[in-house]
């Protein structure tokens, strides 16, 4: 449905519309969160850099190489690092978030860095685990990680922690000569603090991770039930094509399916016991099915906090 532009190693860059480029990640090559690629006429917009600045310098030079231009504006959508590790690539540009995502970046970014340099054998553990594993969905996920990490430990020791330089806390707007670009905060869901690109006129959203398709969402920072609203909200915009944070390309239907997948978690906490569980088949083939488990727990443990 979406024609390809390029490969990198890191990702493939679909055209999601004319001057609108989407760049999912490759499984297992370091980059690990999708980002994009706005054209608005005058100016270009990236979202998102990745997790590694080696896969955001390809991002870079293909928005160069696609609109002529040098990048104006970057957009990270929260502060997790697999979203904003590659900002170092955009020192040019405008680096754009909400303020408290600028918090969230300059306190956690800068303590993972170190663990990771203390950990550097973390990549062997995870193949010797998978080693163990016989769930051929698991052990992929294993293997996955386990190559993410290698990318990351090889390359850490370059990576700078780069802050964005303008905040908002509700809208934004990004006007140029082809398009207007609306930047909408949607408080805390999937993060403390989530932003959304939506471009009207061409029902196009780049949705971070408050969209995954076709893979578990990780709740583990989030907020459920904000999660959910936000979704509703967004579900009554105009849209016709999502950029998720990760997985491919969907549709509006997206929004639902995340939707009800938080929904699903949160009714199935509400009466789990801690006993092992089958993730069910609606869900057994998304990519990260740890997650699954993962997200059981922190809502268990978070309703039971509250009684």
């Amino acid at each position: 449905m979406y024609e390809i532009l390029c490969r990198s190693q890191y990702f493939t860059l679909y055209k999601v519309k004319e001057g609108i480029y989407a760049a999912i990640v490759t499984d297992g090559s370091g980059a690990l969160g999708n980002a994009g690629i706005i054209d608005l006429g005058d100016k270009t917009l990236i979202f998102d850099t990745f997790q590694s600045p080696l896969a955001a310098n390809d991002l870079k030079e293909a928005a160069a190489a696609l609109t002529g231009k040098p990048v104006s504006y970057v957009v990270n959508s929260h502060w997790h690092f697999d979203h904003i590790l590659g900002n170092q690539e955009f020192t040019d540009a405008a680096i754009i978030s909400t303020s408290k995502t600028r918090e969230c970046i300059e306190q956690y970014v800068p303590p993972f860095i170190g663990i990771v340099q203390r950990n550097p054998n973390y990549p062997v553990l995870l193949k010797t685990e998978a080693s163990t594993v016989s769930d051929y969905n698991k052990r992929k996920e294993l293997l996955q990680n386990a190559s993410d990490a290698e990318h990351l430990a090889r390359h850490i020791n370059h990576i700078e922690v780069t802050l964005p330089t303008m905040t908002l806390e509700e809208e934004l707007y990004l006007y140029g000569s082809n398009r207007q670009a609306v930047l909408v905060h949607m408080e805390s869901c999937h993060s403390e603090s989530d932003v959304v690109l939506y471009l009207p006129d061409d029902q196009v959203l780049f949705a971070g991770d408050i969209v995954f398709h076709q893979y578990h969402p990780s709740l583990k920072t989030s907020n459920p039930d904000e999660w959910i609203r936000a979704l509703q909200v967004i579900d009554e915009w105009d849209i016709q094509h999502i950029v998720p944070g990760h997985g491919d390309i969907a549709a509006k239907g997206a929004l639902e399916t995340t939707a009800q997948y938080i929904i699903h978690i949160q009714q199935t906490a509400a009466t789990w016991n801690g006993e092992d569980i089958v993730v069910p088949n609606q869900y057994k083939n998304w990519d990260g099915p740890s997650l699954y488990y993962d997200n059981l727990e922190f809502v268990f443990e978070r309703e039971r906090s509250k009684a």
